[in-house]
């Protein structure tokens, strides 16, 4: 899209700015160009005419090309942050969330609250299918309820 390549060719300016000014940094170790850039770089600064170009005004078209910027580039990051925070979602939140509703189960269910218990361990299972724990604790559930039933 125009809006990543833009992206793109920014970060080439980035990156090409990054080394042209390391590489002029690394001149001022040879002495000729210490003396002759010492100068230019070190010296004290004239006073600003206030011909050309203003600051306020730079300032100004910089905020409004970054903001031009910004606007190309969320709508195509959009999806990747969504596709991200649900990653993270799915493999760290519910797991820690599984194992919260799990502890709760295996409480409700040491107390005798079976149906509690049946619940917070449903709940942990679809969190974490694949958790064998899990498993065992709602195979011990359904016995204890079959054995409950069975009583009354």
């Amino acid at each position: 899209s125009v809006a990543l390549r833009f992206a793109v060719h920014i970060f080439d300016g980035i990156f090409m700015l990054h080394y042209v000014l390391d590489a002029f940094l690394w001149k001022f170790h040879n002495p000729f160009y210490r003396s002759q850039l010492f100068p230019l770089y070190f010296q004290r600064r004239l006073k600003p005419t206030h011909s050309g170009v203003r600051r306020g005004t730079l300032t100004a078209v910089g905020a409004l090309v970054g903001a031009f910027a910004l606007a190309m580039l969320v709508p195509p990051l959009r999806a990747n942050i969504t596709n991200a925070a649900n990653s993270f979602q799915r493999r760290v939140v519910d797991p820690l969330h599984a194992e919260e509703y799990m502890r709760w189960g295996i409480h409700d269910a040491e107390t005798g609250q079976l149906d509690a218990a049946s619940h917070n361990l449903n709940r942990a299972a679809q969190l974490a299918p694949e958790d064998q724990r899990l498993k065992g604790w709602l195979r011990m559930l359904s016995q204890a309820q079959q054995s409950r039933s069975k009583q009354q």
